[in-house]
């Protein structure tokens, strides 16, 4: 497919139903894979933190929070699960670091850099900050969560479609390489990338909407094209080929380190 950039507000279009992922302001390299499982868990300081990168997550999520606020955009409930469950990490960790923060303060620790507490205390502010945007995108994903279609044959039929070219080698990472330190057991799998699709050619398939996913993962691009492959070439869909054949589902990610967006 030949890559094409818009502004985030040419995406945006009224006349199209917008689904967000939980990485949909993701654009930037620095910020890829788990930002926090490598940059954040491991450490107990506010001092570590890279604040640049703190920053950048900030301006993610404020990006994603505009994104929600259009009249137009939808998520599914995976995703709001997945921005609520890392709400709780990040607020859980804010408190640990806290409690590290005032033990240093007590001791008043020898061995300290010069800048110990000047940064300390701006990383701080910044992660404050971050927790404050993550619930706020927290409760507005919950009031935007797409559900009534969950239990019909149409949905089930798409979603069992994803599931099986997510199985596929190379076209989605592993559960365990995702999220190895907090979500260790494979059962808690959300699907959300299976989810997301699925309920994007369903919205395009039998309410005829013009649908675009706004995400920085990749799996969800792989995922869409194989499932329209799919129902290209298999004649058990030829009703849904006719339904969807001029209202494919699109996926938009940013450029890197860009303003513009791309389309998959």
């Amino acid at each position: 497919m030949t890559e094409k950039s818009f502004s985030l507000e040419e995406v945006l279009s009224p006349e199209s139903l917008i689904l967000m992922d939980s990485s949909a302001g993701r654009n930037h390299v620095e910020l890829a894979g788990s930002w926090y499982a490598s940059e954040i868990y491991p450490i107990k300081s506010f001092y570590k933190v890279d604040l640049k990168k703190l920053q950048l997550k900030i301006r993610e999520t404020l990006i994603m929070r505009y994104i929600s606020l259009f009249p137009q955009t939808r998520t599914v409930q995976e995703v709001q699960r997945e921005i609520e469950d890392f709400s709780k990490i990040l607020n859980r960790k804010l408190f640990q670091m806290n409690k590290h923060y005032g033990f240093a303060s007590i001791e008043k620790k020898r061995d300290v850099p010069n800048d110990y507490y000047q940064k300390s205390d701006e990383v701080k502010k910044h992660f404050e900050e971050l927790c404050f945007c993550i619930n706020q995108l927290v409760n507005r994903s919950g009031k935007i969560a797409l559900m009534n279609h969950l239990e019909t044959p149409e949905y089930n039929q798409l979603f069992r479609i994803a599931e099986i070219v997510a199985e596929r080698p190379g076209i989605i990472k592993g559960f365990e390489e995702r999220y190895p330190i907090f979500l260790e057991k494979k059962e808690n799998n959300l699907k959300t990338d299976e989810s997301l699709t699925a309920t994007a050619f369903y919205q395009a398939a039998y309410n005829g909407q013009q649908v675009r996913i706004l995400t920085g993962d990749s799996d969800i691009g792989r995922i869409s094209r194989g499932m329209r492959k799919i129902i290209k070439t298999s004649p058990n869909f030829r009703d849904l080929k006719r339904q969807l054949l001029q209202n494919w589902p699109q996926v938009y990610f940013f450029r890197t380190g860009e303003e513009s967006v791309k389309v998959a």
